[in-house]
C-alpha cells in the first residue's frame, strides 16, 4: 500500500499567497490532491492519475508532476505512463528520468526513431558518459522490449555513435533474450573496437556457459582472470566455467578468492555451500544454506538444499518442512516430488500417489517431468513393470528433449531396462554429440557390460576432452582400464578422481582395483584416509571386509 507521498504534505502545508496561486488553486487543488492520494492507496490507480493529470496541466506543479509518474507505473498503462512522462519532463526538461521512461514507452511501442531522438535527449542531460548509458539502456532493453526494436534501436544508435559500447549492449540484450552465439560474435566486436576486457570478459564467461562450452570459455578467460585476480565478477564468472567443467577444487579456489574481495557476495557463498553438498560435507554445507537464509535471492536455493540435507540424513520430516517453504519457480516442482516421495517412504505408496495426482504442471516441461515423477515413484514403490511401461509412453511424449531423456534413461537404468537404457543414450547423442554426460554414461555402461570396449573408450575419451577435471568421468575411464587388465593405468585415473572429489563409488573402484594388484600398503592407506566415508557407507564396509577375507588378513579392529 502506497503511503501519502510528499506532493500531498507539501500541498497541505501552509503556504504564502503566492505559492498558493502557483502551486495549486486554493482549497480546490488540495481537496483533488487529498482523493486522487485516498484512491492511490485504496489501489484505484486509474481514478487517482485520471484526477490528478488535468491538475498538473493546469497548475504546472513540479512535485505533482513527479507524484503523477509514481502513480502512472502503477497503472501499468503505457499511455498514462507515457503522458505522464511527457508533462513531467515539459516541467522540468532537465530531469532525466521522464526521459528514459520516454525513449523506453516509444521503443516498446515500435517507434524506433523516436525513441533514438529521446534517448539522444536524455544522454545530453544524464551525467553519465554514453558507454555507461548504453551499458544500462541494456539492462532495459533486455527485460522490456521486443528483441527486434531492441536490435534496431540499438542499429541506429551505431550509426550514430563511433563506440565499442553498442556493440557490448547489443551482446547483453541478445545473451539475455537466449541468443547466445549471436551474443559472442558481439561481445567479441566490442572488443576489438577497444572496449574494457574487464567489463566485458565476465559476460563472455556467461555465454560460454550458455553454449555449454566451458573447456573453450576456459581456454579464453582463465589466462586472464588468473593475472586480474581483483576483478570478482569475473572470478566468479570462470569459477562456474570451472563448476561445468567438473574442477571443483579450482572452482573452489575461485569462489573464496570472490569472498575475499567481496565478503556480502553471497552468489559465491551458495557456489560454495553447493560444492560443499556435492562432495557429501554435509556440516559445512549446512551452516552456509542457514547463513544465506536471510538474503531473498538465495533463500530459496538454501530452504530446498536444507531439505536435501535433512532427507539424506533420514530426517524426513524435517526435510518435508523445508520442502513446504520453498515457493520459487525454479525449485518448488523439485519440492513437491520430494515431498512426494517423503510421504511414500512414511505412508506407503497409494497416498504417495494421490498426492502427486494433486500437483498441477503449469508448463509441458512441467507435465512431463510429473510423469517422470510417476515411473520414479513406481519404482521405488517396487511396481517395476509398470514403472516400465510408464517410462516407454514417456519416452516419445519427450522427444528431443535432452536434460528430460537423461532423467529418463537413469530411471532406465535402476530398472535394468538395458535396451531401452542404451537407446535413450544413442538418441540423445544424436541429438547433442557433445553431450558429456550421455557419453561418459554410454561409455560406462559399455564397460559395466564388458561389451564393445573399444567403442567405450572412444566414447569415454570424447567425454574426457569435453570435460578433463570431471571426476566421474576419470572413474569411469579408470574402469574401463581395470577392465582390460591395465591396472597400473585404472589405479591412476582413479586416484585422480579420487583427488578431485572424495566419493564412494570411486573409492570402491579403486579398493577393488588395489587390490587386484595386491597393494595392501594402498589398501590401508585408503582405508585409513577416507575413514569418514568407511563410516557412512555399508556398501564400502562390505567391500573392506570381502577384500581382507580375500587376502586372508581380516583384522578385528578393521570390524570395528
Amino acid at each position: 500500500m502506497l503511503g501519502a507521498c510528499a506532493p500531498l504534505k507539501q500541498a497541505l502545508q501552509p503556504a504564502s499567497p503566492a505559492a498558493s496561486t502557483s502551486r495549486a488553486e486554493g482549497g480546490e487543488a488540495l481537496y483533488q490532491v487529498l482523493v486522487a492520494e485516498l484512491m492511490a492507496q485504496r489501489g484505484e490507480y486509474a481514478g487517482a492519475f485520471d484526477l490528478l493529470r488535468p491538475l498538473v496541466a493546469r497548475t504546472g506543479d513540479v512535485e505533482l508532476a513527479r507524484r503523477l509518474f509514481q502513480i502512472s507505473m502503477q497503472t501499468y498503462d503505457l499511455e498514462r505512463i507515457r503522458a505522464a512522462s511527457d508533462l513531467w519532463h515539459r516541467l522540468e526538461p532537465r530531469n532525466p528520468v521522464p526521459l528514459r521512461a520516454l525513449w523506453l514507452l516509444a521503443l516498446r511501442q515500435g517507434e524506433v526513431d523516436t525513441a533514438v531522438q529521446v534517448f539522444e535527449q536524455y544522454q545530453q542531460v544524464t551525467p553519465e558518459p554514453l558507454e555507461q548509458d548504453l551499458q544500462l539502456a541494456a539492462e532495459r532493453l533486455a527485460g522490456a522490449v521486443p528483441l527486434k526494436q531492441a536490435l534496431a534501436f540499438l542499429d541506429a544508435l551505431g550509426r550514430r555513435h563511433d563506440t565499442w559500447a553498442v556493440a557490448f549492449a547489443r551482446g547483453q540484450v541478445l545473451l539475455e533474450r537466449e541468443r547466445p552465439r549471436a551474443a559472442l560474435a558481439a561481445f567479441e566486436r566490442a572488443l576489438k573496437r577497444g572496449g574494457d576486457p574487464a567489463l566485458i570478459y565476465p559476460w563472455l564467461a556467461k555465454t560460454y556457459l550458455a553454449l555449454n562450452q566451458a573447456q573453450a570459455g576456459l581456454a579464453r578467460l582463465k589466462p586472464y582472470a588468473d593475472r586480474h585476480p581483483d576483478n570478482w565478477q569475473l572470478q566468479a564468472e570462470v569459477a562456474r566455467l570451472q563448476v561445468e567443467q567438473g574442477d571443483f577444487k579450482g572452482a573452489e579456489a575461485r569462489f573464496r578468492q570472490v569472498l575475499r574481495i567481496k565478503p556480502d557476495a553471497d552468489l559465491a557463498r551458495l557456489a560454495l555451500a553447493l560444492l560443499a553438498f556435492e562432495r557429501g560435507e554435509d556440516d559445512s554445507a549446512g551452516k552456509q544454506f542457514r547463513a544465506l537464509l536471510k538474503n531473498p535471492i538465495t533463500r530459496p536455493t538454501a530452504l530446498y538444499y536444507l531439505g536435501r540435507l535433512a532427507e539424506r540424513a533420514g530426517r524426513l520430516q524435517e526435510a518435508a518442512a523445508w520442502y513446504q517453504q520453498v515457493n520459487h519457480p525454479k525449485f518448488q516442482l523439485d519440492a513437491y516430488l520430494r515431498l512426494v516421495d517423503i510421504v511414500r517412504r512414511l505412508k506407503g505408496l497409494p497416498p504417495a500417489l494421490k498426492l502427486l495426482d494433486s500437483i498441477q504442471g503449469k508448463t509441458p516441461q512441467a507435465k512431463l517431468k510429473l510423469k517422470l515423477a510417476r515411473v520414479a515413484l513406481l519404482r521405488r514403490g517396487g511396481r517395476d513393470a509398470e514403472a516400465l511401461a510408464e517410462a516407454r509412453r514417456l519416452e516419445a511424449l519427450i522427444g528431443d528433449d535432452v536434460d528430460l531423456l537423461l532423467q529418463l534413461s537413469a530411471e532406465l537404468y535402476e530398472l535394468k531396462a538395458w535396451d531401452d537404457y542404451e537407446r535413450v543414450l544413442e538418441h540423445v547423442l544424436t541429438l547433442a554429440p557433445d553431450n558429456a554426460d550421455a557419453l561418459n554414461a554410454l561409455g560406462y555402461f559399455y564397460v559395466e557390460r564388458n561389451r564393445n570396449l573399444d567403442e567405450a573408450e572412444k566414447l569415454l575419451r570424447r567425454a574426457l576432452k569435453l570435460r578433463p577435471d570431471a571426476y566421474y568421468i576419470q572413474d569411469s575411464l579408470g574402469w574401463y582400464y581395470w577392465r582390460r587388465g591395465r591396472l597400473d593405468e585404472a589405479a591412476k585415473w582413479l586416484r585422480r578422481a579420487l583427488a578431485q572429489t572424495p566419493d564412494e563409488e570411486v573409492l570402491a573402484h579403486l579398493l577393488q582395483v588395489e587390490a587386484a594388484r595386491g597393494d595392501r600398503a594402498a589398501l590401508d592407506d585408503l582405508h585409513r584416509r577416507y575413514e569418514k566415508l568407511f563410516k557412512q557407507s555399508e556398501r564400502l564396509r562390505t567391500l573392506w571386509l570381502k577384500i581382507t577375507a580375500q587376502a586372508g588378513q581380516l583384522r578385528n579392529d578393521e570390524l570395528k
